[in-house]
């Protein structure tokens, strides 16, 4: 009998099962038959095993890819809400080592002039102590440096596997492994590499290529997750520099139209006055006083322009005083019942906290006059800690809040969406409330800068 067919195909040859013959009752009487037969079965046997073992290997393949992308699904939606330079990196760190079942993560970005990493996240949070395997296996290490070098200099994902006698000398003392393995994924974003990602897995085999290369495209990821922080937080600074460039031209304008303009026509309704005291022609008499009731006239509207345009009182007194003024003021002129409830009462802010919160009551009592035909005003300012609250409520006429959001997306209602840039640029949160006939409520969260919220707690 040849020997060879008791051996099988070889393991890397193509599989094509062939199922038995049928056994014959007459094989029963030819024991060298029924022993052919017998060998047979056993190949078949042996060759489906093998077949099933190269599926279940496919299918577990299928589930780990499936898993993968996944992750990279649930990242690239994460992302799109990140729009900070420092926590975009942290919750990518995060994600990395919660997801791939990693135990630690570092992110460096590359200097203006590239040749210097600048560290920007680290998971699990840097303790500084001895045995955190930052300082002893991740980016502060030998072994981590020279792989970020690497992977910058070849703008690819590089790993290397450290065991005994090295992993005595280099894990930290908290873990008790022979052996581990780290990586260094370039940040690339349209082949510019703006910084590096080191992970460190306690597995020593655990970065292979088909691994290697989810973790590249996670760490692709991250870098237009950074890109778009860093576009947004320039975009931040130019819109905070067009509004204090905005509010400065106001001031300016209002000062002028106040003290030139105003001192102007104060000017010639005096001599107006003079001129009628002087005079004793009735006709005359009569066309000087009218002329005295226009230029009266447009001294209160150069008043009312220098009021709305940045109320002197805001300078001089500050955001409460300015809020019950104002406030004071739409009452007597709408004829509103207005409220305001200021806590603490001699509440202090800085002068762009200040600025931000009186424009969204001026532009929330217009929208509530011009359109929601309201009644009643009313405004709730409160300081929590290190945060400050400004409630905007009115009874008027109420609308779809959904469908209201959707016009100001499309560049409609730019009173709201003045509104929301000027919250966003401080990184406030801006919510809005509203049903037909139930009236509206605008609720805003602003940040207080570190020394207040101290002064205030203390």
């Amino acid at each position: 009998m040849d020997d060879s067919r008791a051996k099988g195909p070889p393991a890397d040859a193509d599989i094509n099962l062939t199922e038995p013959a049928p056994v014959e009752a007459s094989l029963t009487d030819n024991p060298q038959k029924l022993k052919i037969a017998y060998e047979q079965t056993i190949l078949y046997a042996r060759d489906l095993n093998l077949k099933i073992g190269e599926l279940k290997q496919a299918e577990k393949a299928l589930r780990q890819n499936a898993a993968d992308l996944a992750v990279l699904f649930e990242a690239s939606q994460v992302f799109l809400s990140q729009n900070n330079i420092e926590t975009t990196l942290q919750t990518a760190c995060q994600l990395i080592v919660s997801r791939f079942d990693l135990q630690l993560s570092w992110v460096g970005v590359l200097t203006n002039d590239e040749n210097e990493i600048h560290p920007a996240a680290v998971y699990p949070p840097h303790d500084h102590s001895d045995s955190h395997p930052l300082n002893q296996v991740g980016a502060s290490s030998a072994a981590g440096q020279e792989l970020i070098r690497q992977a910058i200099h070849t703008t690819q994902a590089v790993a290397s596997r450290y065991s005994e006698p090295e992993a005595r000398q280099a894990q930290p003392a908290a873990l008790t492994d022979d052996a581990y393995s780290l990586a260094a994924l370039p940040l690339l974003h349209n082949g510019e590499v703006l910084g590096v990602m080191s992970v460190y897995s306690r597995q020593p085999d655990y970065f292979t290529p088909d691994r290697l290369q989810i973790l590249q495209s996670f760490a692709n990821l991250t870098a237009v997750a950074l890109v778009k922080a860093r576009l947004f937080e320039r975009l931040q600074l130019l819109s905070q520099q067009l509004v204090d460039a905005q509010e400065a031209e106001r001031r300016h304008i209002a000062r002028e139209l106040h003290d030139e303009i105003g001192q102007t026509l104060t000017a010639v309704k005096i001599n107006l006055q003079a001129m009628q005291r002087r005079s004793g022609v009735s006709d005359l008499t009569a066309s000087l006083q009218e002329s005295m009731d226009i230029v009266e006239q447009a001294i209160q509207q150069v008043r009312n322009l220098s009021l709305d345009l940045r109320p002197s009182l805001l300078d001089d007194l500050g955001l409460v005083a300015t809020l019950r003024w104002y406030l004071d003021r739409q009452a007597r002129w709408a004829g509103l019942s207005t409220q305001l409830t200021v806590t603490p009462s001699n509440l202090q802010l800085p002068a762009n906290l200040e600025t931000v919160c009186f424009r969204l009551v001026q532009e929330a009592l217009t929208n509530a006059l011009r359109h929601a035909q309201a009644q009643t005003i009313q405004v709730d300012l409160q300081q929590h800690d290190k945060e400050l609250q400004l409630v905007i409520g009115d009874d008027g006429l109420g609308f779809e809040v959904e469908p209201t959001l959707k016009r100001v997306a499309y560049g409609k209602g730019l009173g709201l969406v003045g509104m929301q840039e000027r919250v966003s640029l401080l990184g406030g949160r801006f919510e809005l409330e509203s049903a037909p006939g139930q009236g509206t409520q605008i609720r805003v969260f602003l940040p207080v800068p570190p020394a207040l919220a101290e002064d205030r707690s203390a």
